[in-house]
């Protein structure tokens, strides 16, 4: 990874092609099958040029191992504590297109916005009101979220009203 980052809002469309290609070298310090980035390839192409200024200077590692049953991996001496790591599941494989590159979509939209969650089962308004600024923005972009996310945003929302855990295993009330 090069220190050569650009100023946010200097970048013109021939710079395109370096920033993604800045977003995968950095995105390759961990296990990233070459489905994926093919796949993330294809959505940096169709973001706005300033989104992927942003993202490259977030210097996000993207996590996405393809179809493996498991894995033991050290902590990788390159990666800098303060970078986040985006994880994509091999599920995306077997979603219709356009729903894996909302999904695609949805994750660099957190990373846009700053979003971090930390590992935890616990949920909260704030990660809810993450998660809608996230779709709206990825909506913004003009991808298009499947119907069932927006049945697990209100399903999460009524949880979240009622007091409930939006943890699926827990159906008991928090205290």
């Amino acid at each position: 990874m090069t220190a050569n980052h650009l100023k946010i809002g200097n970048a013109d469309e021939s710079d395109r092609e370096y920033l993604i290609e800045m977003l995968l070298e950095q995105g390759n310090e961990w296990d990233i099958h070459s489905i994926f980035a093919a796949k993330l390839r294809s959505m940096f192409a169709k973001l706005p040029l300033n989104v992927l200024e942003k993202l490259e200077k977030i210097e996000p590692v993207f996590f996405a191992p393809g179809r493996v049953l498991g894995r033991v991996y050290d902590p990788h001496p390159k990666i800098d504590e303060d970078k986040p790591i985006v994880y994509f599941s091999a599920d995306l494989l077997s979603l219709p297109e356009e729903h894996a590159e909302a999904v695609i979509g949805h994750e660099l939209a957190h990373l846009y916005l700053g979003h971090r969650e930390e590992f935890s089962r616990a949920a909260s308004r704030e990660a809810y009101e993450g998660e809608l600024e996230a779709d709206n923005l990825v909506e913004s972009w003009g991808f298009t979220l499947p119907p069932e996310r927006k049945e697990q945003l209100a399903q999460d929302d009524r949880s979240l009203t009622s007091g409930l855990d939006m943890n699926p295993r827990s159906s008991e009330p928090k205290s």
